[in-house]
């Protein structure tokens, strides 16, 4: 790096680079909230997989909607079908292991 990149101790981005800095940290970004939000999704699907209130079932008819929508949800930045190709997962074998978790819940609770 040259001096003129050099300030006071401090190296400065090389404006040239920054661009590409940027993307990958946006892109890094990204893939860390979609991973949070399936997280998330998931442990609420799991939280009201016996609900029982208005409130929970409501919860739960939504969790559901978001994971099993029959219709391609390709639009919303954080629809499921995107966030399972942006993570390079299999949405099927997601949705499967979920259907296979709430039938094993019900079989303990029934």
């Amino acid at each position: 790096m040259s001096e003129s990149w050099v300030n006071h101790g401090l190296v400065a981005l090389d404006p040239r680079d920054t661009e590409k800095w940027v993307k990958k940290d946006i892109s890094e970004g990204e893939r860390r909230l979609m991973a949070a939000v399936l997280k998330d999704a998931i442990e609420c699907f799991q939280k009201h997989a016996l609900a029982r209130s208005p409130g929970e079932q409501h919860l739960l008819k939504e969790e559901e909607e978001w994971f099993f929508s029959s219709k391609v949800r390709k639009e919303p930045p954080l629809s499921f079908e995107n966030i399972c190709e942006a993570l390079q997962l299999d949405p099927d074998y997601i949705r499967r292991g979920l259907l296979s978790w709430k039938t094993e819940k019900f079989k303990r609770h029934a």
